[in-house]
């Protein structure tokens, strides 16, 4: 119950709106639950109340549980004693991930909890992400096919070392996984769905981020450009009107 309770202060701690407005520019959305818009099993009406920015019922929360601060020094020990500092991983490649790095920081160290953040190269990270050697990282999904099982198989048990990167396993996750995989399309499916995101929200594996939005241009004599919500792949779809592109011009 400590671990959980440590994990769900963090992720109020975290300040998500200063990573949407400084670090993505207002471009994105916070994430109600893993699942975004646009895919079979999004339910816009749920709400993830659990991890809103909240530092002051997080330091409640972690009192609760015994992570205070015995010697004075401004930061927590675990509860029995030990020194607490959570490590976190990111890619050395990227200049919004060091932000997103520094973010946790700060955000964390205004609750008393010590990150330490490394950078690492992104080959090397996904070796660890897959092996479990980090406390802390950041990861992005994009779907591979638009139904809320894509991202929710993203917390299946028999995943772990594969697409389960938060290594969860937890039996009543896993069986409403393999129940919602016999159950087509439906009101019942969307109830399964609703109680896996519950159950996400209570044991907090993961903070949810944010859905990020994508701005397109083009020209007006570009012809047949329709961007799929998924696929990258449509440049073969695309024509150019040469007699209007001239006109424009002149």
């Amino acid at each position: 119950a400590e671990k959980v309770a440590l994990r769900r202060a963090m992720v109020m701690a975290h300040d998500r709106g200063q990573e949407i407005f400084i670090v993505r520019k207002g471009q994105a959305i916070p994430a109600q639950s893993p699942v975004p818009p646009g895919v079979v099993g999004y339910d816009p009406a749920f709400r993830a109340t659990q991890q809103e920015h909240d530092p002051a019922r997080a330091k409640a929360l972690l009192d609760t549980y015994g992570y205070l601060d015995r010697n004075g020094d401004g930061w927590r020990e675990l509860p029995d004693g030990r020194a607490l500092e959570i490590g976190y991983k990111y890619n050395a490649g990227s200049q919004s991930n060091r932000q997103l790095a520094e973010l946790w920081v700060k955000s964390s160290a205004a609750i008393g909890v010590r990150v330490n953040a490394s950078a690492v190269q992104f080959v090397d990270l996904l070796s660890d992400k897959r092996v479990g050697k980090f406390q802390m990282a950041g990861s992005a999904w994009i779907a591979d096919y638009p139904d809320a099982q894509n991202f929710l198989q993203l917390f299946y048990g028999p995943n772990t070392g594969q697409s389960n990167e938060a290594r969860l396993r937890l039996p009543q996750f896993d069986l409403l996984y393999r129940q919602s995989q016999a159950v087509p399309d439906s009101p019942e499916r969307n109830a399964l769905y609703r109680e896996m995101n519950r159950l996400i929200l209570a044991y907090a594996p993961w903070r949810l981020g944010v859905h990020r939005v994508f701005n397109h241009l083009q020209y007006p004599w570009v012809k047949g450009y329709k961007k799929h919500p998924i696929l990258y792949t449509n440049f073969k779809y695309l024509d150019l009107d040469s007699a209007a592109q001239k006109a424009a011009a002149k």
